[in-house]
């Protein structure tokens, strides 16, 4: 049996996810008898192609907080502060 890698991807934003996306398929198809097991935000069909594979598994979980932004200039601090308290208490 192969080895057995976790990756936690950020789900803030598309943009890590579709790119940690293509980097995995890679590698599971590289290493087939590899078990990758993904962690994150992001929503599930972001790895769609990746998921078919029967090595890749997918856990929708927060594990970031991002930036509450109320537009793409304008932060709202209290609001991640508040997000990222929830995100420490659970």
């Amino acid at each position: 049996m192969g080895k057995k890698i976790a990756c936690y991807i950020s789900g803030h934003g598309f943009g890590h996810a579709v790119r940690s996306a293509a980097l995995l398929m890679e590698l599971a198809l590289l290493k087939p008898d590899w078990r990758f097991f993904i962690n994150s935000g992001a929503p599930a069909f972001l790895f769609e192609r990746l998921l078919a594979l029967p090595n890749t598994f997918f856990r929708k979980v927060s594990i970031d907080f991002g930036l509450f932004q109320l537009d793409p200039r304008t932060i709202d601090f209290e609001k991640t502060a508040e997000n990222l308290e929830g995100l420490v208490a659970g």
